[in-house]
């Protein structure tokens, strides 16, 4: 059995192989066999770039993912900060974040 190689690829290189496969008449399971994609990768990619292309065209571009720093407010000794944070991540999944303790301990 053959070693699955991964290869990482633009939202570009997705368009285009999208637009490829559109115009190809071949099924999906036939065109991501023949490219060695996997399907769930390009149905992924499709439902994506769909939900963007919906998007009005006065909203602003997306931007690419980082990092944000949380801080919590500075407590006394006494005090118990506690906090909840909650994050929605798309498609159901929701990450939640809770300090209970004096100074997250």
């Amino acid at each position: 059995m053959g070693r699955v190689r991964y290869v990482r690829r633009s939202e570009s290189d997705w368009r285009r192989l999208i637009e490829e496969w559109a115009q190809s008449g071949q099924s999906q399971e036939a065109f991501c066999r023949t490219r060695g994609l996997a399907l769930s990768t390009l149905g992924n990619w499709r439902r994506k770039l769909k939900a963007g292309s919906a998007a009005s065209p006065e909203s602003p571009p997306r931007e690419a993912a980082g990092f944000i720093e949380l801080t919590a407010p500075v407590a006394s000794e006494k005090e118990s900060p506690a906090w909840d944070v909650e994050l929605s991540l798309g498609e159901g999944t929701v990450l939640r974040l809770r300090c209970t303790h004096a100074h997250g301990r």
